[in-house]
């Protein structure tokens, strides 16, 4: 089965939240053996998803430290924690 980052769903994908930004910790589950991550779209600014399409984008530096808790299913849905708050990601189709 084909996954794409275009859009968001339960494996992560294009989840523009404001939320993930410096400092946050984002819990993703793994769908499929030998699975692949990839980021991107990084964001200057926006608000909450991006329900024009875009938002204003460019290139970045990060910093990315991933790691394999094995063991668990992880999380139904992508999971944020900031040092003040646990927030849970979710999307769904269609926007109407």
């Amino acid at each position: 089965e084909v996954r794409t980052s275009l859009v968001p769903d339960v494996f992560g994908g294009n989840m523009d939240t404001p939320e993930m930004a410096a400092g946050a910790t984002c819990y993703l589950r793994v769908n499929v053996p030998g699975a692949l991550f990839s980021l991107g779209d990084g964001h200057y600014r926006q608000g909450e998803g991006e329900s024009c399409g875009t938002a204003v984008e460019g290139a970045m530096n990060v910093t990315v430290i991933v790691d394999l808790i094995k063991g668990g299913g992880g999380p139904a849905w992508p999971r944020l924690e900031t040092d003040t708050h646990l927030m849970c990601v979710g999307s769904g189709r269609p926007l109407e």
